[in-house]
């Protein structure tokens, strides 16, 4: 109730239509809804009702749910106590959903708002009123259900027909007369998209190759072509002169573009492609997923890895995710190894990481013993207790504590052998992490902790080969660790490197790798002689 006006019922009227068919007219059905509701208001003017001059009006939304805006600002008001009774034409102006609608009743009685409905002679919150609402509600529901199925049914019958049900036009195609016809335009663009794709094999590369022959994407769209975009061309079977109807493609009415022998090769490619592949547990558990930010391009980084075909040898990286589909690479970021950049996190970790974890024995281990014996799933938690995000530069790494503190990293991206390596003073060498998780690894076995090599596999989530060749680098060389840790370490020496040469004996180890040392063993202990 307004001040000074203990009788002032305050009255907003809601409407809403469905489609905006008929908007644009001078009186529209909006507006007559709007005068019914304000005539009865002004009918019921002596009992102190007033009409708010605040207009709710939803032109073009469904009532299938109450995501509208005239809606949300009804809610808001009503919420901040402006509003005693709501008048709407029909109760089915306000929801077509029998949950959405006992949900919004629930509102009405916490703040005491009354609904009336001009056509329906009722007014809540009675308990007839109530029951009114309920019976026209269920109605409502099943008449907007009827209306669905009828349009499914109507929908289905065409396709099996191989007719086209409306939307936006394929790619290649345009709209005559409610039947999709060749596009002159685009549908030679089709035609060499296929043939590119049949002979790369790469949707990146058949992009890059349709921006360089300068052939739009869409006649008026912004915005050239990209692996999503030739992949979403190359997988509508409409263009092959096929609709799709349940899940099943039939032929359709429309006229092929691409031939059959084409679309058969192009076909068998993406078959091959969309196989799923043997999904070996990643050695870190991709532990950073959701975490990493490309500062430069703002997208999230992925986690994505690669074999080598000669040696079986597994790299791991994280990828921005927004360049990846793009055909032309723009970020200088791109993407980074995840060896060094979880090392560094493992640093910025790791004094805080005992509290965390609050036991006596995360205090007292040494970082390396205490970071190999985590598991990766139980690491990926930690790293979100502790991290808010962490934001990948050029020229830097940001990370973001959940407290609101930035530690900033210096380091670089540099090019190597066509990857990215991530080159910090902070962050320890990929061999030095690798030799010390080994050296845990080995001590952890020795221990009895663990009955067999599988089984430690299994514990950590690591792939088995490749935690068997993990394992082999506690049986490097010290002299070749010490030239690590002093940077005197040979070019082009890796951990994928150095696992091969393990097997060797240091000596063979140390020739292969062209360093001149001595070695020397004294009671069971290795130490280094210069």
């Amino acid at each position: 109730m307004t001040e000074g006006a203990p009788n002032t019922i305050r009255c907003a009227v809601y409407t809403r239509k469905s489609l905006d068919i008929g908007l644009e007219k001078d009186f529209s059905s909006i507006d007559a809804q709007y005068a019914a509701c304000k005539s009865y208001i002004e009918a019921r003017r002596e009992a102190g009702w007033r009409l708010l001059p605040e207009r709710y009006d939803d032109g073009g939304f469904s009532g299938t749910d109450m995501d509208r805006p005239a809606m949300k600002r009804l809610l808001l008001d009503i919420e901040a106590g402006l509003v005693d009774v709501i008048a709407v034409y029909k109760i089915d102006r306000i929801s077509r959903s029998m949950a959405d609608f006992a949900e919004f009743l629930s509102l009405l009685e916490k703040h005491r708002v009354s609904l009336a409905s001009v056509t329906q002679d009722f007014i809540g919150p009675s308990g007839w009123g109530r029951a009114m609402m309920g019976m026209l509600m269920t109605f409502a529901q099943y008449e907007r259900e009827m209306i669905s199925e009828r349009v499914r049914d109507k929908t289905v019958a065409m396709r099996r027909k191989g007719m086209w049900t409306g939307g936006i036009a394929p790619f290649g195609y345009a709209v005559c007369d409610k039947r999709l016809v060749p596009d002159q335009r685009t549908a030679g663009t089709v035609r060499e998209l296929f043939r590119l794709y049949a002979e790369t094999g790469s949707c990146k590369a058949v992009a890059a190759r349709l921006n360089g022959a300068g052939l739009p994407w869409r006649p008026g769209v912004e915005g050239g072509w990209n692996p999503r975009r030739v992949g979403y061309v190359l997988r509508n079977v409409a263009s092959s002169g096929l609709i799709m109807c349940e899940g099943t493609a039939l032929k359709g009415v429309q006229e092929a573009i691409v031939g059959d022998e084409l679309r058969d090769r192009v076909g068998a490619a993406l078959e091959r492609k969309s196989r799923p592949r043997a999904t070996a547990q990643s050695p870190s558990g991709a532990i950073l997923n959701g975490l990493l930010r490309c500062g430069t391009c703002g997208s999230a980084m992925v986690y994505s890895w690669t074999r080598k075909k000669t040696t079986g040898a597994k790299y791991g990286y994280y990828m921005d995710r927004a360049d990846s589909r793009r055909a032309v690479s723009t970020c200088p970021v791109r993407r980074v190894p995840e060896g060094p950049v979880e090392a560094l996190l493992e640093d910025a970790a790791f004094p805080l990481a005992s509290r965390v974890k609050g036991t006596e024995a995360a205090r007292a281990a040494d970082p390396d013993v205490f970071w190999a014996s985590m598991p990766p799933e139980e690491k990926k938690t930690l790293f979100r207790r502790l991290f808010r995000e962490v934001v990948v530069n050029p020229h830097s790494i940001d990370i973001v504590f959940q407290s609101g503190e930035v530690k900033t990293v210096p380091a670089s991206l540099r090019r190597n052998g066509g990857k990215n390596m991530l080159v910090s003073g902070n962050a320890k060498d990929p061999i030095l992490v690798a030799y010390a998780r080994a050296r845990a690894f080995w001590r952890m076995l020795d221990s009895g902790r663990f009955k067999s090599v599988s089984e430690m596999a299994r514990h950590y989530r690591i792939e088995r080969t490749y935690f068997g060749r993990l394992l082999s680098m506690a049986c490097v060389s010290p002299r070749i660790i010490k030239a690590v840790m002093s940077g005197r370490a040979p070019a082009g020496l890796t951990v994928n490197r150095l696992m091969r040469l393990a097997a060797s004996d240091w000596t063979g180890q140390e020739k292969l790798l062209g360093l001149k040392c001595n070695i020397s063993i004294s009671s069971g202990q290795f130490c280094a002689v210069d």
